[in-house]
């Protein structure tokens, strides 16, 4: 196994290097990135914070790889919806990584974006928005469609929650053909773009449109993301206030097994 080979790794090179060598913050990150692609979150989470405590100790506290790491961290948090904690680290690698870069560097688009999802986690669309915003003009600058895609979902998303549902549905149309440049490897990123789009006509009370594409997204949502993550939970909430608008209990029933 991988992470097999990256603990070997480990131990040779505090042994010959010591601790505080560049390399082994390096593979704990790389672990903890392992880690998580396993599915694997709370062991990712105890290498990230060995990584970003040593970066610390070897590069400083203001030091852009310590703001990197905690981005890492914060995402991490952040899809295991503690948008608290996802918060606090990240607020703090913004400010980190600002110090170090200009406003629509690349290395801010993503941590920029974190942001606002943890705000909009914790029910604060005011302060989400700005920070999608600016993500957003992050990732056009630099070329980032993948990212680019995500975040104009997002924005959609909060548009509309807040009845903007023009602004909504342009966005969503945006999105479209810079999620389907990543389609083969990522093919859940258009069906969340339904389920976004569902949550949206369900607003509008068309609801036989709605029905139809959480019926087409969610499965495909849910096979990539546990209904307790992140995108998997914000998946069936929407999924929810369709069934719940329409009264549809079989609907609802089925959705509360899937949420177990």
């Amino acid at each position: 196994m991988a992470l097999d080979w990256y603990e070997r790794a480990l131990e040779e090179r505090i042994q010959v290097s010591g601790e505080t060598h560049p390399n082994v913050s390096q593979i704990l990150g790389n672990m903890g990135a392992t880690a998580y692609l396993q599915g694997d979150s709370p062991r990712a989470e105890s290498y990230m914070q060995r990584s970003i405590e040593l970066d610390r100790r070897v590069l400083g506290p203001r030091h852009p790889d310590v703001g990197i790491g905690q981005n890492n961290l914060g995402r991490l948090r952040l899809e295991r919806r503690r948008f608290a904690e996802a918060r606090t680290l990240l607020d703090e690698a913004i400010a980190i990584l600002d110090e170090a870069h200009d406003p629509t560097h690349s290395e801010l688009t993503f941590p920029l974006s974190n942001l606002g999802l943890a705000y909009a986690g914790l029910g604060d669309d005011v302060r989400a928005e700005p920070l999608f915003q600016r993500s957003l003009r992050a990732a056009v600058a630099n070329g980032q469609s993948g990212l680019e895609g995500m975040t104009l979902l997002y924005l959609a998303d909060l548009e509309c929650r807040t009845s903007r549902f023009d602004d909504a549905l342009a966005r969503l149309a945006r999105a479209r053909p810079l999620l389907a440049q990543d389609e083969l490897r990522e093919k859940w990123r258009n069906a969340y773009a339904d389920n976004v789009l569902a949550g949206c006509l369900t607003r509008q009370k068309r609801y036989a449109e709605a029905e139809e594409l959480v019926e087409s997204s969610l499965p495909v949502v849910l096979a990539r993301w546990p209904a307790t993550a992140l995108y998997g939970y914000e998946s069936l909430e929407r999924s929810t206030l369709l069934f719940t608008r329409t009264g549809n209990a079989a609907k609802l029933a089925q959705l509360a097994a899937l949420a177990r």
